[in-house]
């Protein structure tokens, strides 16, 4: 089988985030993914002051992996997530449908 799963360090997973790169079906992010690897709590959680910590998975799903962790925003840092929070949500919506990019 060939598949990754891996954790990956906060800071590079915000530097990742932080480049812009694009969104698509093949690199999809999802926030507040908990599990026994990090926190439920959601952007608008860290917005209202009772987070310190986001939890976010990167998915890759053409070469089956998945990168997680913890990351710790800034304020500014927030439109950024928000923005790649509803791409990602779209693009996963795409998945599995013959429509153009």
């Amino acid at each position: 089988m060939h598949y990754t799963v891996e954790q990956m360090d906060g800071d590079t997973m915000l530097s990742v985030l932080r480049e812009g790169k694009v969104i698509d079906k093949m690199n999809l992010v999802l926030f507040s993914t908990s599990g026994v690897h990090g926190t439920y709590a959601t952007i608008e959680d860290f917005e209202a002051g009772e987070t310190d910590d986001i939890t976010c998975m990167f998915f890759f799903p053409r070469t089956c992996t998945i990168r997680y962790g913890n990351i710790r925003p800034r304020e500014s840092d927030i439109p950024m997530l928000k923005d790649v929070r509803r791409r990602s949500i779209e693009a996963f919506a795409t998945i599995g449908i013959d429509i153009e990019d």
